[in-house]
């Protein structure tokens, strides 16, 4: 790719900037030890309801579809399974902040290394532009 990222995609990247600026507080939180790691999981817990979940859902019924029938099968398979992983971890009634940010982070960084490359390589502009307008618009 030339380094730039399709306009229609750049929604869902400038998520992944919140996804990681959460992925980092949880990771630090763990680090320096919070001062009720209950509380805090709880906050995350939520910001994932709110703002990760539509997320997922929008790949997950516009982006990776197509791309599995376009011979991406293994990269939406990897996806699939980050996204279950990251809604495992999530549901723990314990925290799990360095196990989450670390798997989120590792997450943020497939999709934006490699799924969204091959979404701009193999997605049609129809698909594209769809994809644009399922996005919630998440604040």
């Amino acid at each position: 790719m030339s380094g730039r990222r399709d306009r229609r995609l750049h929604g869902l990247s400038h998520e992944h900037h919140h996804a990681l600026v959460l992925a980092r507080r949880a990771r630090l939180a763990e680090e320096r030890g919070a001062s009720d790691p209950e509380a805090l999981w709880e906050d995350i817990q939520k910001e994932f309801a709110r703002s990760i979940l539509p997320h997922f859902v929008v790949e997950e019924e516009r982006m990776l579809p197509p791309l599995r029938a376009r011979g991406e099968g293994a990269l939406v398979e990897r996806t699939l399974r980050d996204h279950e992983e990251l809604r495992r971890l999530i549901a723990s009634s314990k925290p799990r902040l360095r196990e989450f940010g670390e798997a989120l982070f590792r997450h943020v960084r497939l999709e934006e290394s490699e799924l969204f490359d091959r979404a701009e390589e193999r997605l049609t502009d129809a698909e594209l532009d769809a994809l644009e307008r399922a996005r919630p618009v998440i604040r």
